[in-house]
């Protein structure tokens, strides 16, 4: 099992889930504006408008608390601890837990 010790939730999947976004850059005037139409594209910023919000793509896609599907990062601890916590609570007849492979 690979455990990231740098996982941090909330962070760009495209950087491996180690970073953060700025407040800044996901909600400043190129990426977040008040437009009224449905669907509008800004080819210059590459983000699409659905009512009033509108984001850059390349936040879209960010950590989870408990890991991120199909990506490249690496399990983070929450999803080994509640994982082992669910073991123990629930299959209380369990002699040992062999456990292979990447979870995230």
């Amino acid at each position: 099992m690979n455990i990231d010790p740098y996982y941090l939730t909330g962070a760009l999947v495209g950087e491996a889930c180690h970073k953060i976004p700025d407040l800044e850059d996901i909600f400043s005037a190129n990426n977040v504006t008040t437009s009224f139409s449905d669907n509008e594209r800004n080819e210059k910023d590459d983000v699409t408008t659905f009512g009033r919000h509108k984001r850059a793509r390349k936040y879209h896609n960010l950590a989870g608390q408990f890991g991120a599907s199909d990506s490249g990062c690496d399990s983070p601890m929450t999803l080994i601890e509640e994982s082992f916590r669910f073991i123990k609570n629930k299959l209380t007849d369990v002699d040992f837990v062999l456990w292979t492979g990447d979870n995230a």
